[in-house]
């Protein structure tokens, strides 16, 4: 596993997490269930903890990913920018949400179902989460512009067709490599040269197909 390969499996948990969060502390804000305050609050609190590895992994795949032929730096530092401001959000809105479990341990006294946290504080918390949720999904939506939507990946590169590369198994098909190869070229060799001829070129065709981080002659 790379460093860019980390980065895509870390970087979910505080999205997924402050979502959450945000969306049971504005719940709570409203009914003042204690169950709801408290998952919403543990949720916030793991968000914040999530966060530092997450932009530390997107450090890492940063000295990866700007290497590659396809990548457009103004879009990684565009990223890594809002990632920045996402990263210190998270972190607050999650030692807000440790304090507010703070106090609600010490106010606790057994088998009270309502809140301890007043209504300001309760109200701070869903901003902060709803903040960070929305934060943090614009971090990611800017971040799928440095692969997935790359404009160098969305043109075909001159001399080829767009649309689906075709995979190993189905290029080596008689079908598929008589497209591969025009017949003017393959058409005056001898039957065993122009099965030969078909062969290598469709292997040629897939190998490039499946080479993608190799930038274009």
């Amino acid at each position: 596993m790379d460093a860019p390969y980390i980065h895509l499996l870390v970087n979910h948990f505080p999205i997924v997490l402050s979502v959450v969060g945000g969306l049971a502390a504005l719940i709570a804000l409203f009914t003042r269930h204690r169950t709801t305050w408290t998952f919403a609050l543990g949720a916030l609190l793991l968000a914040g903890l999530f966060a530092y590895p997450a932009y530390l992994t997107g450090e890492r795949a940063e000295a990866v990913m700007e290497k590659v032929w396809f990548v457009d730096r103004e879009r990684l530092e565009a990223h890594e920018n809002v990632a920045k401001w996402a990263l210190w959000l998270t972190v607050a809105s999650g030692l807000v949400a440790l304090g507010a479990i703070w106090r609600e341990r010490t106010a606790y006294t057994g088998g009270r179902t309502m809140l301890a946290s007043p209504g300001w504080l309760r109200t701070l918390v869903a901003l902060l989460g709803l903040g960070t949720a929305a934060l943090l999904g614009f971090a990611a939506w800017t971040g799928g512009f440095v692969v997935h939507k790359a404009p160098l990946l969305r043109q075909a590169p001159a001399g080829t067709t767009s649309g689906v590369a075709p995979t190993r198994s189905s290029a080596t098909s008689p079908d598929t490599a008589v497209r591969l190869v025009p017949d003017t070229a393959i058409a005056p060799l001898p039957a065993p040269r122009r099965r030969r001829a078909v062969t290598r070129a469709a292997d040629s065709a897939a190998a490039d197909s499946a080479n993608l981080i190799r930038p274009p002659e």
